[in-house]
């Protein structure tokens, strides 16, 4: 049989191995999401700009057109 203490440092090997993994996986997906949220609010921030700029063309034609 093993020594009882090289049972322990293998358990201790295992859970430190698993706690790094879960911590890799955890700070990704906080990334992920953080990353997703500003690229949401860039899209909002471009199609409202977008927007902006449809009603200043549409205005440019008006006056283009009654004059």
């Amino acid at each position: 049989m093993e020594n009882p203490i090289r049972a322990w440092v293998y358990h201790a090997e295992w859970v430190t191995l698993m706690a790094t993994v879960i911590g890799c996986f955890i700070f990704c997906f906080r990334e992920s999401q953080r990353t997703n949220d500003r690229l949401d609010a860039h899209n909002t921030a471009i199609n409202a700009r977008c927007d902006d700029l449809h009603k200043e063309f549409y205005l440019l034609l008006k006056e283009k057109k009654g004059g």
